[in-house]
């Protein structure tokens, strides 16, 4: 049997302020020649990172390959913010998982941000880490009763969580635009294309091989060896790790490695920076350095970075931006949150995509004997992703699994999938009518 995995185009590198600021990490070469290895990671992101090191971790000989360079795609891109959990209640978890699973699978992810951290001082990655918690900030007295409901689930479980008033929300934003929030101290924040070198590196350090530049043309499967082929070269493998999240574009007629592709939809997200704030408004905007998500439909995520700027998120939609105008959007949130700021200076722009779930909760999947796949963060991708790279280590190791992961699941195509683009656009228009209305 003969599977293939085609990447249509490489990622470009992208203007952004975490590559303007990132750590240094040399250009890992081109695969050239054949190489054999235990297991064969595809992408180099948080998820492909974190699972070559703890492969190595585990005396497991390993060969990550990425289309461009680590952390190239959406883990060099996104936020920054290391969230606890997934974007769903513990009901609606139970739901997809089982009562029993599904709380204590809900536990575990809500303690990510711990591994993150970790691995951080384990390596000595320098990321400019901090751990002062995310504020959700309701925007909406129906959001409000959310998050009371949400956070008295959290604090029976023992999470360090606080419910703020208004006041105390607008002190930790430096803004009074919400009516009231909610405080998780388990989050924090990292330079995401940093923390993505670093874990390449510590992989690197630990005996992985990684190779850049080098697009995955197909994989081949005979008997119980896996044969991963690119322009210049192939890897033989054991096992098959596919760790490409939202840059997955899969094309082959193996069915189960076709529709992987089909299973989740790749959403771009936009981000600006500002300049420095200046010293009077340092103190007021984010005094505390905490992330913030709010609880919008299409919502805003920011929080400054380690010197200063504000670093402001929201949806962007299914096309990648064209040009400055582009950001509008998100700069208009800026103006909505801070008119104090007047008309501030944007220093970066950039995009990239985070992947979406039609349930909302994270898969793993079997795409072929061998070959397994884990994907679809939903937007809380530092966090979930190198939980997830450590969870497919430790499951095609062989080794004793000292936690619940969580189980296989069968691909399902997302229906429609081929109009996903205008029907995106259409549902922006919906969600963004609904917060006017529900504000």
């Amino acid at each position: 049997m003969t599977a293939r995995l085609k990447i249509i185009t490489k990622p470009p590198t992208p203007d952004s302020l975490w590559m303007a600021t990132a750590i240094d990490l040399a250009d890992q070469p081109q695969l050239h020649g054949d190489l054999r290895t235990q297991v064969a990671v595809i992408g180099a992101g948080f998820t492909g990172c974190s699972a070559a090191l703890h492969l190595c971790e585990r005396n497991i000989d390993v060969v990550l390959v990425d289309a461009g360079q680590p952390g190239i795609g959406a883990s060099g891109r996104n936020g920054g913010q290391v969230n606890p959990g997934i974007k769903k209640t513990v009901e609606e978890v139970q739901q997809v998982w089982g009562t029993e699973l599904g709380k204590k699978l809900y536990t575990i992810i809500g303690s990510a941000p711990d591994l993150v951290f970790e691995l951080i001082k384990k390596h000595g990655i320098q990321c400019h880490p901090l751990r002062t918690g995310i504020v959700q900030p309701a925007y909406s007295s129906k959001s409000m009763d959310y998050l009371k409901q949400y956070g008295e689930y959290q604090a029976s479980t023992g999470a360090p969580v606080e419910i703020l008033d208004r006041q105390r929300t607008g002190e930790l934003i430096g803004s009074e635009f919400y009516i009231g929030g909610f405080l998780d101290k388990r989050a924090g924040s990292v330079q995401p294309l940093s923390y993505c070198r670093g874990l390449a590196s510590a992989a690197l350090a630990n005996g992985a091989k990684i190779f850049g530049d080098t697009p995955i043309l197909r994989i081949e499967q005979a008997g119980g060896q896996k044969k991963i082929r690119s322009n210049q070269g192939s890897i033989s493998a054991e096992t098959v790790l596919v760790c490409t999240n939202g840059y997955t574009n899969l094309v082959d007629r193996d069915p189960l490695i076709k529709k992987l592709s089909k299973t989740v939809i790749p959403f771009y997200s936009y981000q600006v920076a500002t300049h420095p704030l200046p010293g009077d408004l340092q103190e007021t905007i984010i005094p505390q350095q905490q992330v913030i998500a709010d609880t919008r439909r299409l919502l805003a995520y920011f929080r400054k970075d380690h010197m200063g700027r504000l670093v402001m998120g929201g949806a962007g939609g299914p096309y990648q931006a064209r040009n400055n105008h582009s950001y509008n959007h998100i700069v208009a949130r800026i103006h909505e949150l801070y008119p104090q700021l007047k008309n501030p200076e944007i220093e970066f722009r950039w995009c990239g995509k985070v992947c979406l779930t039609l349930d909302g909760v994270p898969h793993v999947h079997q795409l072929a004997p061998g070959v397994f796949t884990g994907l679809g963060y939903n937007g809380r991708g530092v966090a979930m992703a190198s939980l997830m790279g450590k969870w497919l280590a430790a499951m095609v190791s062989g080794a004793e699994i000292e936690t619940e992961i969580i189980p296989l699941t069968t691909q399902r195509t997302i229906p429609l999938h081929g109009l996903r683009k205008p029907l995106i656009k259409a549902m922006q228009y919906i969600k963004d009518f609904q917060d006017r209305v529900e504000k």
